[in-house]
């Protein structure tokens, strides 16, 4: 239990808060700013999927010559990924996300500062139910 609670602590204080709000990424997952790029995490059936886009205009950028790591929290077990890049914006890590798991991502892209972001399925389930809310109501709040 003591280590479950330190791996807790270390996601929750050691990456700093993004710049935006968090959204639905293009590609349905979770989407955070960091400086000049937005970044979405999305689980996918046996990996862990990372898109890069620019902030401006939401373009894809060539993640060819990024580097990527993080820490997955899933089902009380931290466990370290190492992302590769899967051709275009797309990085991949090996691991499976369910519950509520928790990720902490350092994407060092070309001729950037490392950017450090914490995902987590509560925000992504937030940012969701804000959306479907919006679509409700016919316009967003």
């Amino acid at each position: 239990m003591r280590h479950l609670l330190t791996a807790i602590a270390v996601l929750a204080i050691a990456a700093p808060a993004a710049a935006h709000a968090p959204a639905i990424g293009p590609n349905g997952g979770l989407r955070l700013h960091w400086g000049q790029y937005h970044y979405e995490l999305k689980p996918a059936a046996s990996q862990v999927q990372l898109f890069v886009h620019t902030a401006a205009a939401d373009k894809p950028v060539d993640a060819r010559k990024a580097r990527a790591t993080g820490r997955l929290l899933v089902g009380g077990k931290l466990v370290p990924v190492t992302f590769a890049p899967a051709g275009g914006n797309l990085m991949t890590a090996p691991g499976a996300l369910s519950g509520n798991w928790q990720a902490q991502v350092t994407v060092t892209m070309p001729g950037a500062q490392p950017a450090t972001l914490r995902f987590t399925e509560k925000q992504r389930r937030e940012v969701a139910g804000h959306r479907a809310k919006a679509d409700d109501h016919g316009h967003s709040h």
